[in-house]
């Protein structure tokens, strides 16, 4: 009988691979073990320290310095935890048929067949938590909508997202080193060092290559820890910390250890083919108020209208910064090799290289000195609702693109205002945050309910259905003006402005559009 179970951590880590700890004002301590204090003190992850998490929210909410560091840390421990919790919950209920369609898998169904994989598993899982942002540029989202997704250069080497440049760090300047320190500890703990690059390698992969990438079917469960799932330990860990440090603590009441202990792994009785993460009714309430901290979150922090002109404000940097000196440079000389450029975009870099270049130096100068350039015009919510009766596609078919929606607002705002179309600054996120954010109500879950030892009965959720159907009002459209033209044109005709988006439908045409273009993609780039 072998007893190397027991050293293992609920964190996921072996004890005899020398644990450390860290402080964390979060999660109180965060265990690290020796092959993953190279990774922390490498000058990719290093760099996460001058990148915050939440870009221009600084600015609005002082106490929001969080960095990528401090949220890739909470998120390699919170996917140990629950890539324990789901093995222990799994073994646990190992074989019980779930109606016709599902079952919970035992081991061998996962492709398991000894301790040493497992661990493997659990091993690759915090890696991949730990490095799942290690490819964002300054200020994050922005560097991915101002630099990288307009670069046909970068497209061409198949940079599309920061998800991209994470996986390419990974396999050609971190994955030899992580696989040299777990060999040093093979004669301590039993991992199988090709499962585990395998599985970390497939979590990390591009999604549209991901089909290429061998992994088992304990990988591919393990796989929703992180991504493509309603919470998702990347997720868990920035709803709670973007709460705390914004000062929005009433947001971040997050029970993530109940929605943790109360999942299972799910396997598709038919095919045998699809494992998926699937939550216990004893978790619904507890879900309920997680999806409830996130839209507002949505609405009092991510969505605030100072970070949003702040965020134009910064990808107006980026993109004069890069006309200027080439931003995308730094990225493509690091694909060929050279990561010294690289290395040194941050936050802190950015606005510093900004005086060396007039127009960016202006924008910069903005951010530098809180200086608002833009007065709001207009403020419009998307309203959600429940799902109507077309498919997503269908409705896709019909329904225009808010790209096609907004210029047709911009060009009636113009007309009332008599300015410019140019002049009319529209914002509104066009990253397809996943998952299933409050404000897209089409997704659902398989929520089971255990009814004695050897049944569990399931039921198809709609996310809509877990938020009791609640129509609940985020505020995703703005309109600007610069102060300037703001005062020339007058509060009259503002006026007219709004009264105009709401009676002439076009608002409503926006509120449809957005629902269902974004909701017909359900996977898009996470936070």
């Amino acid at each position: 009988m072998s007893f190397d179970t027991l050293e293992l951590t609920d964190e996921g880590l072996p004890f005899s691979s020398a644990i450390k700890t860290i402080r964390d004002p979060i999660h109180d301590y965060i265990a690290v073990g020796d092959h993953e204090v190279g990774v922390i003190d490498s000058p990719f992850f290093q760099r996460l320290r001058r990148v915050k998490q939440l870009q221009t929210a600084y600015l609005v909410y002082p106490g929001a310095e969080h960095s990528r560091l401090q949220h890739s840390l909470g998120v390699m421990h919170l996917a140990g935890q629950f890539a324990v919790s789901l093995i222990r919950n799994t073994v646990a209920n190992r074989g019980v048929n779930i109606s016709d369609l599902y079952f919970v898998p035992k081991m061998y169904n996962l492709e398991i067949d000894d301790f040493g994989e497992l661990l493997s598993h659990i091993l690759a899982v915090r890696i991949a938590g730990l490095i799942h942002d290690i490819g964002h540029g300054p200020y994050s989202h922005a560097f991915d909508e101002s630099i990288i997704s307009q670069s046909d250069e970068l497209r061409k080497k198949g940079i599309n997202s920061h998800e991209d440049l994470g996986f390419k760090i990974l396999t050609d300047y971190l994955l030899d080193d992580i696989i040299t320190s777990l060999n040093h500890l093979r004669t301590k703990i039993p991992i199988h060092l090709d499962t585990f690059k395998d599985c970390l390698v497939y979590m990390m992969s591009p999604r549209k290559e991901r089909s290429k990438f061998k992994k088992t079917k304990l990988c591919q469960g393990l796989f929703h820890i992180l991504r493509e799932f309603i919470y998702p330990a990347d997720i868990l860990d920035f709803t709670i910390r973007d709460a705390y440090y914004s000062g929005a603590k009433e947001f971040g009441m997050v029970d993530a250890d109940r929605l943790m202990r109360y999942s299972v792994l799910i396997m598709d009785k038919l095919s045998g083919k699809d494992v998926w993460i699937s939550p216990f009714d004893n978790a619904l309430n507890t879900l309920r108020a997680f999806l409830y901290s996130r839209f507002w979150l949505f609405n009092n922090v991510y969505f605030h209208k100072v970070s949003r002109i702040f965020d134009i404000v910064v990808k107006n940097t980026l993109r004069e910064l890069n006309d200027c000196i080439g931003l995308e440079n730094a990225i493509l000389n690091l694909i060929d090799g050279d990561p010294t450029d690289f290395l040194l975009l941050d936050d802190i870099g950015i606005l510093h290289t900004a005086r060396r270049c007039k127009e960016a130096w202006k924008w910069a100068n903005m951010i530098l000195s809180r200086k608002l350039p833009y007065k709001e015009v207009y403020s419009g919510e998307l309203h959600l609702r429940r799902r109507e009766e077309l498919s997503l596609e269908e409705l896709k078919k019909e329904v225009p693109a808010p790209e096609e929606v907004v210029k047709e607002i911009s060009e009636s705002v113009s007309e009332i205002l008599n300015v410019d179309p140019q002049d009319v600054v529209i914002d509104y996120p066009n990253v397809r945050f996943f998952p299933d954010n409050p404000y897209l109500s089409h997704g659902s879950l398989i929520l089971l309910e255990k009814r004695g030892e050897s049944t569990i009965v399931h039921r198809h959720v709609s996310i809509n259905n877990i938020i009791f159907g609640s129509t609940l009002d985020v505020t995703v459209l703005r309109i600007f003006l610069d102060r300037k033209t703001y005062r020339q044109v007058g509060e009259s005709k503002i006026s007219s402005v709004r009264k105009h988006l709401e009676e002439s439908g076009l608002m409503e045409k926006f509120n449809r559009s957005l629902i269902v273009h974004w909701g017909a993609s359900a996977i898009g780039v996470t936070m």
